[in-house]
């Protein structure tokens, strides 16, 4: 880190009075890290189809098979976004109101933090997953504030300019935090997040088998046969720098600030004053 007290410890000061005491200077070790091992993961899916499936069902079959790496894919981005949220630093934040300016506030502030904490440059992008439910929320949210035409939409794209131009490079993810309603349809109380610098996780994918249509002695003595049988192996990796997630609340009722100015001279009252 580049901050506080990781600057007041680095190095030395000595004054001519210490240097003329014989002070020794402190100097810096460099030490060999833990060794950590990393092991990816087997992970696949197959199917054995009976003969008579086969024959009678043949659509059943092509089906299964064909959407079978529809599921995959889901799958994998599911797991892809719990080895990165295991592996990220939660933060806290309450909230003050609408959710567009309360994710705007608090994911600039930790953007703000990671830079100067890996000493990156102040334009550096950050990267912010956020649920596609998100998404939804902030548009709720633009769509109320007051004196907004009906004909100004909330768009994707308006929303997303928020974001970069702050630094935030803003992706919507599914399969993750997913709503689930009965017979009320309501917006969830909150949205995860999780934020990071670009490079921080790197993915390593092993191919280890992927047949199909495989008649093999012991499953032909059963009238079966294995359809489709695919293994990989597969992990995440933190490589560098650090990520933080955190819960944001929604709140879609479009409110604004109040138009009100508390101050006395050249000071600047309220919770950051300077």
């Amino acid at each position: 880190s580049s901050q506080g007290a990781a600057l007041d410890d680095f190095g030395f000061v000595q004054t001519e009075a210490e240097a003329e005491a014989g002070m020794v200077k402190t100097l810096e070790a460099i030490v060999c890290p833990d060794f950590v091992d990393h092991r990816l993961d087997a992970i696949g899916y197959g199917f054995t189809i009976p003969f008579l499936t086969q024959k009678a069902y043949p659509e059943l079959v092509a089906d299964a098979l064909k959407f079978a790496g529809v599921l995959w894919a889901h799958k994998m981005n599911r797991r892809r976004i719990g080895q990165i949220l295991t592996l990220s630093d939660a933060v806290t934040f309450e909230g003050y109101g609408p959710s567009v300016t309360d994710s705007l506030e608090v994911l600039s502030l930790i953007a703000l933090n990671e830079r100067r904490k890996w000493n990156l440059g102040r334009n550096a992008i950050i990267e912010v997953k956020l649920p596609d439910i998100a998404l939804e929320v902030f548009r709720s949210d633009m769509s109320r504030r007051s004196g907004l035409a009906l004909d100004d939409v909330a768009t994707e794209q308006k929303i997303n300019a928020h974001f970069a131009a702050r630094g935030l490079a803003v992706e919507y993810l599914s399969d993750w935090s997913e709503i689930s309603y009965g017979s009320a349809v309501v917006l969830p109380g909150s949205f995860p997040a999780v934020m990071y610098p670009s490079g921080t996780f790197v993915e390593a994918v092993e191919e280890v088998v992927n047949l199909s249509a495989i008649y093999d002695a012991a499953s032909i003595t059963v009238n079966e046969y294995t359809g489709v049988f695919f293994e990989q192996g597969q992990m995440v990796v933190k490589a560098g720098y650090g990520a933080t997630k955190l819960t944001i609340p929604v709140n879609t009722a479009g409110e604004s600030g109040a138009l009100t100015l508390t101050g006395s001279g050249d000071a600047i009252e309220g919770a950051g004053s300077f």
